[in-house]
Protein backbone atom coordinates (compact mmCIF):
# COMPACT_ATOMS: atom_id res chain seq x y z
CA UNK A 1 0.00 0.00 0.00
CA UNK A 2 1.20 3.62 -0.92
CA UNK A 3 -0.32 6.36 -0.63
CA UNK A 4 -0.06 9.62 -3.20
CA UNK A 5 0.61 13.16 -2.14
CA UNK A 6 -0.92 13.89 1.40
CA UNK A 7 -0.40 17.85 1.90
CA UNK A 8 0.38 20.48 -0.69
CA UNK A 9 1.22 23.91 0.81
CA UNK A 10 1.13 26.31 -2.13
CA UNK A 11 2.27 29.75 -2.31
CA UNK A 12 2.53 32.42 -5.03
CA UNK A 13 6.07 33.79 -5.17
CA UNK A 14 5.62 36.13 -7.93
CA UNK A 15 3.67 38.95 -8.67
CA UNK A 16 1.53 38.63 -12.21
CA UNK A 17 3.37 40.24 -15.10
CA UNK A 18 1.36 42.29 -17.57
CA UNK A 19 3.74 41.06 -20.89
CA UNK A 20 1.46 38.72 -23.38
CA UNK A 21 -1.53 40.25 -21.80
CA UNK A 22 -3.78 42.00 -24.62
CA UNK A 23 -5.36 45.19 -23.93
CA UNK A 24 -9.21 45.61 -24.84
CA UNK A 25 -12.16 48.87 -24.15
CA UNK A 26 -13.39 49.30 -20.90
CA UNK A 27 -15.74 46.70 -20.85
CA UNK A 28 -19.90 47.66 -20.10
CA UNK A 29 -21.70 46.59 -16.40
CA UNK A 30 -22.90 43.76 -16.39
CA UNK A 31 -26.24 42.66 -17.42
CA UNK A 32 -28.00 40.13 -15.37
CA UNK A 33 -29.43 38.45 -18.07
CA UNK A 34 -26.39 37.08 -19.21
CA UNK A 35 -25.44 33.58 -17.42
CA UNK A 36 -21.56 33.36 -15.96
CA UNK A 37 -19.66 30.74 -17.47
CA UNK A 38 -17.18 28.41 -15.02
CA UNK A 39 -14.60 27.81 -17.49
CA UNK A 40 -12.20 24.94 -17.16
CA UNK A 41 -9.02 26.11 -15.78
CA UNK A 42 -5.17 25.10 -14.96
CA UNK A 43 -4.60 22.30 -13.15
CA UNK A 44 -3.84 24.05 -9.60
CA UNK A 45 -3.69 20.55 -7.41
CA UNK A 46 -1.13 17.89 -7.54
CA UNK A 47 2.81 18.36 -7.95
CA UNK A 48 3.52 15.47 -10.39
CA UNK A 49 0.21 16.58 -12.33
CA UNK A 50 1.27 20.47 -12.70
CA UNK A 51 4.67 20.11 -13.03
CA UNK A 52 4.02 17.63 -15.86
CA UNK A 53 1.56 21.12 -17.53
CA UNK A 54 -1.00 19.00 -16.95
CA UNK A 55 -0.22 16.16 -19.67
CA UNK A 56 -2.40 13.71 -17.73
CA UNK A 57 -4.61 12.21 -20.23
CA UNK A 58 -3.20 9.38 -20.45
CA UNK A 59 -0.88 9.33 -17.43
CA UNK A 60 -3.77 8.70 -15.67
CA UNK A 61 -2.20 7.63 -12.43
CA UNK A 62 -3.35 8.32 -8.49
CA UNK A 63 -5.70 10.68 -7.00
CA UNK A 64 -4.54 13.91 -8.40
CA UNK A 65 -5.47 12.28 -11.89
CA UNK A 66 -9.36 11.93 -10.53
CA UNK A 67 -10.58 15.11 -12.46
CA UNK A 68 -8.21 14.39 -15.47
CA UNK A 69 -9.16 10.41 -16.18
CA UNK A 70 -11.54 8.58 -14.41
CA UNK A 71 -9.34 5.82 -15.09
CA UNK A 72 -6.84 6.73 -12.56
CA UNK A 73 -8.98 5.01 -10.17
CA UNK A 74 -7.81 1.69 -11.52
CA UNK A 75 -4.70 2.48 -13.32
CA UNK A 76 -1.21 2.11 -11.34
CA UNK A 77 2.38 2.67 -11.39
CA UNK A 78 4.23 0.10 -12.08
CA UNK A 79 5.54 -0.41 -8.38
CA UNK A 80 1.90 -0.26 -7.04
CA UNK A 81 1.39 -3.92 -5.97
CA UNK A 82 -1.15 -5.24 -3.94
CA UNK A 83 -4.99 -6.23 -4.48
CA UNK A 84 -6.08 -3.62 -2.12
CA UNK A 85 -4.45 0.16 -2.67
CA UNK A 86 -5.54 3.35 -1.74
CA UNK A 87 -4.42 6.94 -2.11
CA UNK A 88 -5.27 10.60 -1.35
CA UNK A 89 -4.21 14.12 -2.04
CA UNK A 90 -4.82 17.60 -0.34
CA UNK A 91 -3.97 21.09 -1.73
CA UNK A 92 -4.13 24.58 -0.60
CA UNK A 93 -3.36 27.48 -2.88
CA UNK A 94 -2.99 31.06 -1.17
CA UNK A 95 -2.07 33.59 -4.11
CA UNK A 96 0.38 36.42 -2.79
CA UNK A 97 -0.25 38.75 -5.65
CA UNK A 98 -3.55 39.32 -8.20
CA UNK A 99 -3.82 36.64 -11.17
CA UNK A 100 -5.51 36.38 -14.55
CA UNK A 101 -6.96 33.15 -13.50
CA UNK A 102 -8.94 32.42 -17.00
CA UNK A 103 -7.28 34.21 -19.30
CA UNK A 104 -9.48 37.03 -19.44
CA UNK A 105 -7.37 39.87 -19.41
CA UNK A 106 -9.01 40.95 -16.07
CA UNK A 107 -7.11 40.31 -12.97
CA UNK A 108 -8.59 38.39 -10.08
CA UNK A 109 -8.35 40.39 -6.41
CA UNK A 110 -5.99 39.00 -3.92
CA UNK A 111 -8.58 37.49 -2.36
CA UNK A 112 -8.73 34.61 -3.69
CA UNK A 113 -8.31 30.84 -2.43
CA UNK A 114 -8.03 27.05 -3.64
CA UNK A 115 -8.75 24.09 -2.09
CA UNK A 116 -8.31 20.42 -3.68
CA UNK A 117 -8.29 17.17 -1.78
CA UNK A 118 -8.97 13.67 -3.18
CA UNK A 119 -9.35 9.96 -2.42
CA UNK A 120 -9.41 6.74 -3.99
CA UNK A 121 -9.67 2.77 -3.15
CA UNK A 122 -8.60 0.09 -5.18
CA UNK A 123 -9.47 -3.76 -5.28
CA UNK A 124 -7.38 -5.35 -7.93
CA UNK A 125 -8.85 -4.08 -11.11
CA UNK A 126 -11.18 -2.10 -9.77
CA UNK A 127 -11.26 1.30 -8.18
CA UNK A 128 -13.37 3.92 -6.73
CA UNK A 129 -13.00 7.66 -5.53
CA UNK A 130 -13.99 11.00 -4.67
CA UNK A 131 -12.97 14.29 -6.17
CA UNK A 132 -13.45 18.37 -5.05
CA UNK A 133 -12.17 21.80 -5.88
CA UNK A 134 -13.36 24.78 -4.80
CA UNK A 135 -12.32 28.40 -5.56
CA UNK A 136 -13.42 31.31 -3.66
CA UNK A 137 -13.19 35.46 -4.20
CA UNK A 138 -13.57 37.65 -1.40
CA UNK A 139 -13.94 41.43 -2.72
CA UNK A 140 -11.26 42.92 -1.10
CA UNK A 141 -12.82 46.78 -1.01
CA UNK A 142 -15.25 46.27 1.45
CA UNK A 143 -18.53 45.76 -0.05
CA UNK A 144 -18.70 42.08 1.31
CA UNK A 145 -19.18 40.42 -2.15
CA UNK A 146 -18.51 36.85 -2.27
CA UNK A 147 -18.04 34.59 -4.78
CA UNK A 148 -17.24 30.56 -4.50
CA UNK A 149 -17.66 27.81 -7.15
CA UNK A 150 -17.21 24.11 -6.76
CA UNK A 151 -16.69 21.22 -9.02
CA UNK A 152 -16.51 17.59 -7.60
CA UNK A 153 -16.71 14.15 -9.15
CA UNK A 154 -17.53 10.73 -7.70
CA UNK A 155 -17.04 7.94 -10.01
CA UNK A 156 -15.39 4.42 -10.55
CA UNK A 157 -13.11 2.73 -12.92
CA UNK A 158 -12.66 -0.94 -13.82
CA UNK A 159 -10.05 -2.75 -15.82
CA UNK A 160 -11.22 -5.44 -18.19
CA UNK A 161 -10.06 -8.57 -18.56
CA UNK A 162 -6.26 -8.41 -19.82
CA UNK A 163 -6.22 -5.26 -18.45
CA UNK A 164 -5.48 -3.59 -21.39
CA UNK A 165 -8.53 -1.56 -21.71
CA UNK A 166 -9.45 0.86 -18.20
CA UNK A 167 -13.02 2.26 -18.56
CA UNK A 168 -13.89 4.90 -15.98
CA UNK A 169 -17.38 6.73 -15.47
CA UNK A 170 -18.74 9.29 -13.04
CA UNK A 171 -21.05 11.98 -12.15
CA UNK A 172 -19.20 15.45 -12.12
CA UNK A 173 -20.84 18.73 -10.59
CA UNK A 174 -20.78 22.22 -10.78
CA UNK A 175 -21.24 24.46 -7.34
CA UNK A 176 -22.02 28.08 -7.30
CA UNK A 177 -22.66 30.75 -3.89
CA UNK A 178 -22.76 34.24 -4.14
CA UNK A 179 -22.89 36.55 -1.09
CA UNK A 180 -23.63 39.83 -0.79
CA UNK A 181 -22.81 42.42 3.00
CA UNK A 182 -26.02 41.45 5.00
CA UNK A 183 -27.47 38.83 2.95
CA UNK A 184 -28.50 35.17 2.56
CA UNK A 185 -25.92 33.65 0.09
CA UNK A 186 -27.66 31.83 -3.19
CA UNK A 187 -26.30 28.76 -3.95
CA UNK A 188 -26.85 26.14 -6.58
CA UNK A 189 -25.31 23.26 -8.02
CA UNK A 190 -26.13 21.17 -11.53
CA UNK A 191 -24.31 17.10 -11.98
CA UNK A 192 -23.44 16.03 -15.17
CA UNK A 193 -21.65 12.93 -16.46
CA UNK A 194 -18.28 12.61 -17.51
CA UNK A 195 -16.42 9.26 -19.09
CA UNK A 196 -13.16 8.20 -19.71
CA UNK A 197 -11.15 5.20 -21.43
CA UNK A 198 -6.84 4.42 -21.11
CA UNK A 199 -5.40 1.96 -23.50
CA UNK A 200 -2.66 0.37 -21.95
CA UNK A 201 -1.61 -2.84 -23.67
CA UNK A 202 0.52 -5.03 -21.06
CA UNK A 203 4.43 -4.71 -20.68
CA UNK A 204 4.35 -2.12 -23.89
CA UNK A 205 5.52 1.52 -23.20
CA UNK A 206 2.82 3.38 -24.42
CA UNK A 207 -0.92 4.67 -23.39
CA UNK A 208 -3.63 6.69 -24.80
CA UNK A 209 -6.42 7.51 -23.27
CA UNK A 210 -9.47 10.01 -23.72
CA UNK A 211 -11.89 12.20 -21.68
CA UNK A 212 -15.66 13.48 -21.99
CA UNK A 213 -16.76 15.89 -19.63
CA UNK A 214 -20.68 16.91 -20.55
CA UNK A 215 -21.68 20.69 -20.26
CA UNK A 216 -23.40 21.78 -17.16
CA UNK A 217 -25.42 24.42 -16.25
CA UNK A 218 -26.82 25.27 -12.84
CA UNK A 219 -29.47 27.62 -12.62
CA UNK A 220 -30.34 30.11 -9.33
CA UNK A 221 -33.46 29.59 -7.66
CA UNK A 222 -33.78 33.17 -6.51
CA UNK A 223 -34.93 35.38 -8.92
CA UNK A 224 -31.76 37.70 -10.38
CA UNK A 225 -31.56 41.09 -9.61
CA UNK A 226 -29.22 43.50 -11.27
CA UNK A 227 -25.91 42.07 -10.01
CA UNK A 228 -27.33 38.25 -9.73
CA UNK A 229 -27.08 36.09 -12.83
CA UNK A 230 -29.49 33.89 -13.49
CA UNK A 231 -27.12 30.56 -14.04
CA UNK A 232 -23.92 29.09 -14.06
CA UNK A 233 -22.85 27.39 -17.08
CA UNK A 234 -20.16 25.28 -17.87
CA UNK A 235 -18.97 24.11 -21.45
CA UNK A 236 -18.51 20.36 -22.17
CA UNK A 237 -14.72 19.23 -22.55
CA UNK A 238 -13.08 16.57 -23.78
CA UNK A 239 -9.11 15.59 -23.92
CA UNK A 240 -6.88 13.14 -26.21
CA UNK A 241 -3.91 12.07 -24.30
CA UNK A 242 -0.87 9.53 -24.76
CA UNK A 243 2.21 8.60 -23.01
CA UNK A 244 5.17 7.41 -24.25
CA UNK A 245 8.26 5.24 -21.91
CA UNK A 246 11.68 5.92 -23.56
CA UNK A 247 14.25 3.30 -21.51
CA UNK A 248 14.43 0.12 -20.44
CA UNK A 249 11.09 -2.08 -18.57
CA UNK A 250 7.65 -1.14 -19.33
CA UNK A 251 4.55 1.34 -17.62
CA UNK A 252 2.13 -1.10 -18.08
CA UNK A 253 2.17 -3.88 -15.65
CA UNK A 254 -0.37 -6.38 -15.01
CA UNK A 255 -2.81 -5.06 -12.79
CA UNK A 256 -3.33 -7.32 -9.44
CA UNK A 257 -6.34 -9.50 -9.43
CA UNK A 258 -5.55 -11.61 -6.29
CA UNK A 259 -4.86 -11.03 -2.79
CA UNK A 260 -1.09 -12.47 -3.56
CA UNK A 261 0.77 -10.26 -5.30
CA UNK A 262 4.84 -9.99 -5.31
CA UNK A 263 6.13 -5.80 -5.16
CA UNK A 264 7.61 -5.31 -8.10
CA UNK A 265 10.29 -2.46 -9.36
CA UNK A 266 9.17 0.44 -11.87
CA UNK A 267 10.92 0.81 -15.09
CA UNK A 268 13.52 3.84 -13.77
CA UNK A 269 16.18 4.72 -16.08
CA UNK A 270 14.51 6.34 -19.06
CA UNK A 271 12.01 9.13 -19.62
CA UNK A 272 8.09 9.31 -19.56
CA UNK A 273 6.86 11.91 -22.33
CA UNK A 274 3.22 12.59 -22.20
CA UNK A 275 0.85 14.96 -24.59
CA UNK A 276 -2.84 16.41 -24.44
CA UNK A 277 -4.69 17.85 -27.01
CA UNK A 278 -7.98 19.64 -25.40
CA UNK A 279 -10.94 20.68 -26.46
CA UNK A 280 -13.33 23.45 -24.55
CA UNK A 281 -17.06 23.65 -26.10
CA UNK A 282 -18.87 26.49 -26.97
CA UNK A 283 -20.97 27.58 -23.89
CA UNK A 284 -24.59 26.81 -23.97
CA UNK A 285 -26.76 28.71 -26.76
CA UNK A 286 -29.84 28.75 -24.59
CA UNK A 287 -31.23 32.75 -23.75
CA UNK A 288 -28.05 35.28 -23.46
CA UNK A 289 -24.38 34.60 -24.09
CA UNK A 290 -22.21 33.79 -21.50
CA UNK A 291 -20.25 36.85 -19.26
CA UNK A 292 -16.57 35.96 -17.99
CA UNK A 293 -16.31 34.97 -14.22
CA UNK A 294 -13.50 37.61 -13.40
CA UNK A 295 -15.10 40.52 -15.23
CA UNK A 296 -18.40 39.35 -13.72
CA UNK A 297 -16.70 39.71 -10.08
CA UNK A 298 -15.75 43.27 -10.78
CA UNK A 299 -19.52 44.18 -11.72
CA UNK A 300 -18.75 44.12 -15.66
CA UNK A 301 -19.75 42.29 -18.62
CA UNK A 302 -17.01 40.19 -20.67
CA UNK A 303 -18.80 37.89 -23.00
CA UNK A 304 -17.46 35.03 -24.03
CA UNK A 305 -16.69 33.43 -27.59
CA UNK A 306 -19.39 31.33 -29.30
CA UNK A 307 -17.00 28.67 -30.25
CA UNK A 308 -15.09 25.85 -29.33
CA UNK A 309 -11.20 26.41 -28.10
CA UNK A 310 -8.31 24.37 -28.53
CA UNK A 311 -5.34 24.03 -26.09
CA UNK A 312 -2.48 21.33 -25.62
CA UNK A 313 -0.72 20.39 -22.85
CA UNK A 314 3.24 18.72 -23.25
CA UNK A 315 5.15 17.12 -20.49
CA UNK A 316 8.14 15.23 -19.45
CA UNK A 317 9.68 12.99 -16.58
CA UNK A 318 12.76 11.48 -15.06
CA UNK A 319 14.46 10.17 -12.26
CA UNK A 320 17.70 11.77 -12.52
CA UNK A 321 18.74 9.66 -9.41
CA UNK A 322 17.09 6.95 -9.27
CA UNK A 323 15.36 6.23 -6.21
CA UNK A 324 16.47 9.65 -5.13
CA UNK A 325 15.55 12.50 -7.06
CA UNK A 326 13.08 13.03 -9.85
CA UNK A 327 12.58 16.00 -12.55
CA UNK A 328 9.74 17.12 -14.40
CA UNK A 329 9.00 19.50 -16.93
CA UNK A 330 6.54 20.53 -19.63
CA UNK A 331 4.31 23.53 -20.99
CA UNK A 332 0.74 24.52 -22.28
CA UNK A 333 -1.40 26.52 -24.27
CA UNK A 334 -4.36 28.04 -22.25
CA UNK A 335 -6.84 29.04 -24.88
CA UNK A 336 -8.15 32.33 -24.17
CA UNK A 337 -12.60 32.05 -23.93
CA UNK A 338 -13.07 36.05 -25.09
CA UNK A 339 -12.64 37.60 -28.55
CA UNK A 340 -10.42 40.29 -27.85
CA UNK A 341 -7.61 38.46 -25.56
CA UNK A 342 -4.97 36.09 -27.10
CA UNK A 343 -3.90 32.56 -25.60
CA UNK A 344 -1.28 32.33 -23.49
CA UNK A 345 1.81 29.84 -23.31
CA UNK A 346 2.74 28.31 -19.47
CA UNK A 347 5.68 26.52 -18.52
CA UNK A 348 5.59 24.01 -15.81
CA UNK A 349 8.17 22.38 -13.91
CA UNK A 350 9.28 20.32 -10.66
CA UNK A 351 11.17 18.45 -8.51
CA UNK A 352 10.78 15.41 -5.88
CA UNK A 353 13.31 15.04 -2.80
CA UNK A 354 13.38 11.39 -1.28
CA UNK A 355 14.18 12.68 2.53
CA UNK A 356 13.86 8.99 4.45
CA UNK A 357 11.81 5.73 5.43
CA UNK A 358 9.78 5.83 8.36
CA UNK A 359 7.33 2.62 9.25
CA UNK A 360 8.13 1.09 5.54
CA UNK A 361 7.10 4.49 3.85
CA UNK A 362 9.40 6.60 2.19
CA UNK A 363 9.11 10.23 2.19
CA UNK A 364 9.62 13.10 -0.01
CA UNK A 365 9.89 16.71 -0.43
CA UNK A 366 8.68 18.42 -3.42
CA UNK A 367 8.29 21.72 -5.30
CA UNK A 368 6.50 22.82 -8.81
CA UNK A 369 6.03 25.91 -10.45
CA UNK A 370 3.47 27.18 -13.30
CA UNK A 371 4.69 30.37 -15.22
CA UNK A 372 2.65 32.82 -17.29
CA UNK A 373 1.32 35.96 -18.72
CA UNK A 374 -0.21 37.90 -15.37
CA UNK A 375 0.10 33.87 -13.67
CA UNK A 376 2.86 33.19 -11.18
CA UNK A 377 2.48 30.17 -8.97
CA UNK A 378 4.94 28.46 -7.29
CA UNK A 379 4.30 25.40 -4.16
CA UNK A 380 6.01 22.95 -1.70
CA UNK A 381 4.68 19.54 -1.06
CA UNK A 382 5.38 16.63 1.64
CA UNK A 383 3.86 13.78 0.75
CA UNK A 384 5.32 9.99 -0.24
CA UNK A 385 7.73 8.93 -2.56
Amino acid sequence: MQAGSLLMLSLALLSSSTAGATEHEELPPYDSSHPVEIPPIGPFYGVRLRGLGGAYTAVAEGAEGTLTSLASLANRRPDEAGYFHWDGMFSWLFPAGDLDLTNSGEVTPAGLRLLATGVLVRFGPLGVGLFAESMGMTEPSGRGREVRTNRAVAGAAYALPGDTWIVGAGIHSIGYLIRQTDSEPIETSHPHLGADILFRPTDKNYRFGASLKLRGIADLREAPTSDMPPAVVRPWEASFGTAIWLGDGSINKPLPNTEISLPRKPARTGMLISADLFLIGPPPREGAPAAGLEAYFEDKLQLTRQRMSLGFRVGGETEAIPDKVRIRGGFWLEPSRFNDVRGRLHWTGGLDFLLFTFFDYQWRASMVFDLAAQYRVAGLSLGLW
